[in-house]
C-alpha cells in the first residue's frame, strides 16, 4: 500500500513538471496528455480527479479593435470624476441625431381585394437591391427658453 502512495506522489510531481514543458497545443485531449506523460489516459483521468491536473475550458474572447476602442473612449468621455465618485454627464445641452432606414417597398405585402379585383403587378430588377430611404431626426432635451418664456419641446426636425 505504501509503495503505491510513493509511486502516486512521484507520478504527480512528474506530471506537473512534464506538463510545463509540453506546448499547450499538444494537450487538447486525454490521450494526447497521456501520450506525452508516458501514462495511459485512465491515469490522466485519475490525476484530474486527484486535482493534480486542472481542466480548463478556454473560450475565445472578442478582440477590441481600434475602431471599437474609439467608441468606448467616446462613451468614457461622458463619465465625470469628482471626489472618488464617478457619475455620467446628464447631457442637458446635447442634441442627438438618429437615422432610420426604411425599404421603399416591402418584399411581401398583404393586400385585401374584392372578389372580382385583380392582384396588382409588383416587380423590381433584383430583390437584393431594393430602394432604401433614410429619415434623419434630431432630438434635444426639453427646456425653458429664457428669452420667450416658452418651453422648447426638444423636437428639432424629422
Amino acid at each position: 500500500m505504501y509503495r503505491f502512495l510513493a509511486v502516486d506522489s512521484l507520478l504527480h510531481r512528474a506530471a506537473n513538471e512534464k506538463l510545463r514543458t509540453i506546448p499547450t497545443k499538444q494537450h487538447r485531449s486525454l490521450r494526447a496528455v497521456g501520450h506525452h506523460l508516458g501514462v495511459s489516459h485512465t491515469t490522466v483521468r485519475r490525476l484530474i480527479k486527484d486535482k493534480q491536473i486542472r481542466v480548463s475550458a478556454n473560450s475565445l474572447k472578442p478582440l477590441l479593435k481600434p475602431h471599437n476602442a474609439h467608441h468606448i473612449n467616446y462613451c468614457l468621455e461622458f463619465v465625470e470624476h469628482s471626489n472618488d465618485v464617478c457619475k455620467f454627464n446628464p447631457m442637458y445641452s446635447d442634441v442627438h441625431l438618429d437615422r432610420k432606414w426604411f425599404w421603399l417597398d416591402e418584399l411581401t405585402k398583404t393586400i385585401y381585394l374584392g372578389i372580382d379585383k385583380e392582384e396588382p403587378m409588383r416587380a423590381c430588377h433584383n430583390t437584393n437591391f431594393r430602394t432604401k430611404v433614410m429619415f434623419l431626426c434630431a432630438v434635444a432635451r426639453p427646456r425653458l427658453v429664457v428669452a420667450t418664456g416658452a418651453w422648447f419641446d426638444g423636437k428639432i426636425a424629422m
